[in-house]
């Protein structure tokens, strides 16, 4: 590729006209076209200015012709130029080439400038290289260049991403001392960068800010749901409406809407939602499913499947929000009912969709209807979800086909707790104690921790024993791995509440819901369990007094342990 020795001072500024004005609008063809014609017209330029826009063109269409490309700039010597050099940098960034890009920026040592270090910079961080991202930061500011707003910006989240708190403390300092503490977006990049890390300080850099515009009233509504306070994210939404000149976008409306779902405060949402329709926010789908969301969290399923109704164009999130509705509120006739219309309707079912079906399947007792949601989770490649398999081993186990959770339990490659636990739940639902236990002991051994939910299921198992020493092993466990106090907390709040609710109403949480509404109450069930523990033991007691009374040996069953229980793990 050579240009052309022939100069023609009439047409050049045109050409350079056209490139540049449809390297403006983003139609990289036409630059290449008008560059093209250039050549064959014989036009030759000295203006650098017109490389530019031609590098970020062939950026977009050919790799191969825009290396070419620099390979002539190279021989007729436009690669000294500084925004020629840059330009070159930016195209190969874009082409994902690093170590050349790193290459090219290392050969202008003489020419560099702030430019240079903020493409670099920006490059390996919009690319998600960040610790290489702030490596390249940090030697920029070693060399007296200052980054621009949207490279600080970059920056300031990369220490998010990376939670480097000290690097983000240096940051602030940084941000403070040169001047662009005043700018909104440097401002909100910070107070999001301390939500991850620090709620206290994020709302004293919150208060000190003159100027909050909605992403900072966001930003700080979402921290507060993400450090489960929704209460005091929504006091905030109640100051944010009182201030002039700040109208909530959806994107608040739906964290608000969140927030009324995880405090369950249903009439909070009711407002909202009128405020929704006077906003016209109503229109919106993000907001439509959060009303949705709210609604069936907040036990009012009627009002999500009214919203529900008015969506005229539903995504996959729509019906999703819907079914996990009607299964979250226990109306598995009407979720029946959506999964014979979402078929009709052609929407397309993911993966929690299928975690919903097998919950129906459960409820319903189903065992056919589990194993045609296995086979389909085979075609469609879903067996490398830990959630879906989950929810698979437990439906199968509440189905009493134990032998099949079990096999699906052994082939999974990665368990998690959640895994461990329904596992656990399977073999206590279907009178196998000694598995279930036995299932605990590897689970200790693989060195996965467990939860409140793996505490209870294994409290199950060994109610169903009738053995004294598993029980008080059981007890050991839980005040081993630091549950007691949940335990008792639990216990206490149910007894407060026996005469008016009495145990029906925990019995849902009492074995194996570790999948479904993962959101419930896990130590509402402890009373229940340990009723049935004590009752268990007081029937073993019952028994050696009976015993050592009539002066006849123990039986067998009465001197079986816990231990020396073996299951075959893959």
């Amino acid at each position: 590729m050579r240009f052309s020795a022939v100069v023609s001072g009439s047409k050049l500024p045109n050409w350079i006209l056209r490139i540049k004005e449809s390297s403006t609008n983003g139609k990289w063809q036409e630059v290449i076209s008008h560059y093209h014609e250039m050549r064959k017209a014989g036009v030759q330029t000295v203006d650098v200015s017109v490389f530019p826009p031609i590098l970020k063109a062939w950026s977009f269409l050919s790799h191969r012709h825009g290396k070419s490309l620099h390979a002539c700039l190279i021989k007729q010597g436009f690669d000294s130029f500084t925004s020629t050099g840059n330009s070159i940098m930016g195209f190969y960034i874009r082409c994902g080439d690093f170590d050349i890009a790193v290459d090219v920026f290392n050969s202008m040592r003489r020419s560099r400038d702030s430019v240079s270090w903020n493409i670099l910079i920006h490059g390996h961080l919009d690319n998600g290289a960040l610790v290489a991202g702030l490596w390249w930061f940090t030697n920029a500011r070693v060399a007296g260049f200052e980054p621009n707003i949207s490279t600080l910006v970059l920056v300031i989240r990369a220490c998010r991403g990376l939670g480097t708190r000290h690097d983000g403390l240096t940051l602030h300092g940084y941000v403070i001392k040169s001047g662009f503490w005043a700018i909104s977006s440097v401002q909100n990049s910070l107070l999001s960068m301390y939500v991850d890390a620090d709620m206290e300080c994020a709302r004293k850099l919150f208060d000190e800010m003159h100027e909050k515009d909605v992403i900072s009233w966001s930003v700080m509504i979402g921290g507060y749901l993400q450090w489960e306070e929704p209460q005091v994210g929504l006091q905030i939404f109640r100051t944010m409406v009182l201030v002039p000149g700040i109208e909530p976008d959806g994107v608040v409306m739906a964290s608000v809407l969140k927030a009324c779902a995880s405090s369950t405060d249903v009439c909070t949402g009711r407002m909202v939602h009128g405020l929704v329709i006077h906003r016209g926010f109503d229109c919106d789908l993000f907001v439509k499913n959060s009303l949705i969301d709210m609604y069936s969290k907040c036990k009012d399923a009627g009002s999500a499947y009214k919203v529900f109704n008015e969506i005229s164009q539903r995504n996959s999130v729509s019906w999703n929000s819907m079914l996990s509705g009607f299964v979250l509120n226990e109306n598995y006739s009407e979720a029946q009912w959506l999964i014979s219309s979402m078929r009709k309707e052609g929407a397309e079912t993911d993966e929690v969709t299928l975690v919903n079906i097998l919950q129906i399947c459960k409820y319903f007792v189903q065992p056919f209807h589990c194993k045609s949601i296995h086979c389909m989770m085979i075609r469609r490649g879903s067996e490398a979800n830990e959630l879906v398999l989950s929810a698979l081993i437990d439906a199968y186990a509440k189905c009493y086909l134990i032998e099949l959770a079990w096999k699906v339990f052994a082939t999974m490659r990665r368990r998690d707790v959640v895994s461990w636990s329904t596992m656990i739940a399977g073999f206590a639902h279907c009178g196998k104690p000694d598995e279930a236990i036995a299932v605990y002991h590897e689970m200790d051994r693989d060195l996965v921790k467990p939860n409140v939910i793996t505490i209870i299921n294994l409290l199950e198992a060994c109610s169903v024993t009738a053995e004294l020493k598993r029980s008080k092993w059981a007890h050991g466990v839980a005040i081993r791995q630091g549950f007691a106090s949940e335990f008792e907390a639990g216990a206490l709040e149910n007894a407060r509440s026996l005469g008016s609710k009495g145990l029906d109403p925990y019995k849902e949480a009492a074995i194996g819901d570790t999948i479904g509404n993962l959101l419930k109450d896990t130590s509402a069930p402890s009373l229940e369990i340990l009723v049935k523990l004590m009752a268990f033991v007081s029937l073993v007691v019952a028994t050696h007094v009976l015993i050592l009374w009539k002066g006849l040996p123990p039986s067998d069953t009465t001197q079986e342990s816990a231990g020396d229980l073996h299951l075959k793990f893959p």
